[in-house]
């Protein structure tokens, strides 16, 4: 029966395929570019201060060049983080990262675990706000590389344990000392405990990368001799759910069959993300063969 399905299949592409080949007519069709929208992108993490970017939304066929960046990212904002009574007003500066000269709004009052904190923009007359809280970092009990093969490429691994509540939300990043400016993700880089919860669990990862990533590529393993190091964020659901569509839609770029789905924000009147994050950062990993846990 399912031999027969798959041949029913294969024929109906066939056709479909030979249908429109015969048919083959210039067509043009007028696409609705849809309005510019305000997109917020801010983080907050126990120990260091608020940053926030932001930019403006394009159309989805307008070419994406190093030009095209520079003039999404919005300027004239008034940025301002308000926590127990306290506000504090964001000052703009000028990062290049990954060739990219952004602008980011970045205060100066570090963020605490458990705390909520409450993010106001306003852009051109227009207020945007969301409401975000620090959750406890989960530490890293272990870290260590794994050969995968014979071919010096493997693994860094993790091992950690989970508290024993429903809830609590993970993303991890990687970075290749001496290699990586930043520290990546990779893809997939968010879990959630829903099938862990409370206990021991050992996870793998490979390079967190810039753009999108094919983890069965050989570049996107750590090789024996690499230094690395691991930032281990807890987080809460709106960052989970924001990241794991997002990482959705990379996966799926380019394939036909995929359900279209869009990213979830938590910025009131606009697009985006406004996120807490609990960080631990791992012990140095000294890739070589049999490295025993630390």
């Amino acid at each position: 029966m399912k031999k027969n399905i798959f041949a029913i299949g294969c024929l109906l592409f066939v056709a479909t395929v030979f249908i429109f080949v015969a048919c083959e007519k210039d067509v043009t069709v007028d696409l609705n570019t849809g309005e510019s929208k305000i997109v917020i992108e801010g983080y907050i993490e126990a120990g260091l201060p608020p940053y926030i970017i932001i930019t403006r939304s394009s159309p989805y066929f307008d070419p994406v060049d190093e030009n095209t960046m520079q003039n999404m990212f919005v300027k004239n904002a008034v940025v301002k983080i308000s926590t127990d009574g306290y506000e504090e007003s964001l000052r703009i500066v000028n990062q290049a990262i990954d060739s990219v000269e952004m602008a980011i709004y970045i205060g100066q009052r570090p963020g605490v675990s458990g705390k909520s904190y409450h993010l106001e923009v306003e852009v051109d007359g227009k207020i945007y706000s969301s409401d975000t809280r620090i959750p406890q970092a989960v530490q890293l009990d272990s870290v260590w590389f794994k050969e995968q093969s014979n071919d010096s490429l493997g693994l860094a691994w993790y091992k950690f344990h989970d508290p024993d509540t429903l809830g609590n939300y993970y993303r991890i990043y990687t970075l290749h000392v001496g290699h990586d400016p930043i520290f990546r993700h990779p893809i997939p880089s968010v879990n959630n405990d829903n099938v862990i919860n409370g206990r021991d669990i050992e996870f793998a990862t490979t390079k967190g990368r810039k753009g999108v990533v094919n983890n069965k590529r050989k570049e996107n393993l750590f090789k024996i001799g690499d230094t690395i190091l691991l930032r281990f964020a807890s987080m809460n659901a709106d960052a989970f759910y924001f990241w794991r569509a997002v990482e959705q839609q990379i996966s799926n770029n380019g394939n036909p069959f995929a359900a279209p789905a869009s990213v979830p924000s938590n910025i009131k009147g606009g697009l985006g993300l406004w996120a807490g994050y609990g960080v631990f950062y791992s012990d140095t990993i000294f890739a070589k063969r049999e490295q025993t846990k630390k």
